[in-house]
């Protein structure tokens, strides 16, 4: 018998879905401790032909499948048909009210530099092509954070705008960037032009995961350096593949090397199986110093 999906512990069922369309759910094997995340909708749509003397097609709204939903993954199919429903256990992680909402998730990192460590949280929300992404770090009193807005055509990023807070770089400690293309824009920066069209940091991490994804092996990028406050020149290129040690164990990384004439070099390490996530990255500075930002637990609402 299948067993009923639980949120917060607690069976849930039709009646509980109100104005809510989906949900983020997670499906354990409790045979290995396994996890699969995903996200599924409460409600499905479906277009019938017009009615007779009429012209525009109906469109019928029904409750979904997702009571009897155990993912989309194959492999999840035939190990439930395999082992039975009670080897699995099925939870609702967040219930959505928008599409966005669904397709959200936290990722986790420790920041080490200087001997010391930091936790780092970043977030994103993605609706439709429009997509924020969050970082925000507590070092010691004080606070370093970013926010972004970006969009994705096809397999291009393209930055929107930018608010930085970062109390260790020079005045102006806080400021804001909106990007067009070639030009960027900033009350606090004054205007700054480029020769090509510039990401900022945090939409370039994404076009570079956009890249890995799609086998784009070398490639360069102009990318805003919010602690210069100048457009820099990167250049990539995919130098191996790579197992790296987790606290949620090994994973098999792609290994990507960015370097610049102004910055030191940065080794990406992306993970196909977390949807391209740069779940490590070590950045070596001019003076030698070496800064890294690893994932400490697997990405929470990490969507299909």
């Amino acid at each position: 018998m299948k067993l009923p999906w639980l949120f917060e512990g607690q069976p849930f069922r039709s009646d509980m879905i109100g104005e809510y369309i989906g949900f983020v759910y997670q499906i354990t094997n409790l045979d290995n401790g396994k996890k699969y995340i995903g996200k599924k909708w409460f409600w499905s749509t479906k277009k019938l032909p017009p009615l007779k003397g009429k012209k525009r097609k109906r469109t019928v709204v029904k409750e979904s499948d997702w009571q009897d939903y155990y993912g989309s993954s194959e492999e999840v199919k035939l190990l439930v048909e395999q082992q039975g429903y009670d080897s699995f256990r099925r939870d609702i992680l967040r219930l959505c009210n928008t599409k966005g909402e669904c397709t959200y998730y936290e990722a986790k990192f420790q920041f080490q530099a200087m001997g010391f460590s930091f936790p780092l949280n970043r977030y994103f929300t993605v609706e439709g092509n429009e997509i924020n992404t969050r970082v925000k770090m507590n070092v010691f009193f004080y606070t370093y954070s970013i926010d972004s807005d970006f969009t994705v055509d096809g397999n291009s990023v393209t930055s929107k705008k930018t608010s930085v807070k970062d109390p260790f770089r020079d005045e102006p400690k806080k400021f804001s960037l909106a990007f067009d293309g070639k030009n960027i824009t900033s009350k606090e920066l004054g205007a700054i032009a480029a020769e090509t069209e510039v990401l900022e940091q945090l939409a370039s991490d994404v076009q570079v995961r956009l890249n890995a994804a799609n086998g784009v092996n070398e490639y360069s990028l102009s990318i805003f350096d919010n602690t210069k406050s100048k457009v820099i020149k990167k250049n990539y290129k995919l130098i191996g593949e790579e197992e790296i040690s987790t606290p949620f164990g090994p994973i098999n990384t792609l290994v990507v090397e960015a370097t610049a004439d102004e910055v030191g070099p940065i080794i990406y390490y992306i993970a196909p199986e977390f949807d391209y996530l740069i779940i490590q990255s070590q950045a070596i500075l001019k003076n030698g110093e070496k800064r890294i930002l690893s994932l400490k637990e697997r990405p929470k609402f990490l969507a299909e």
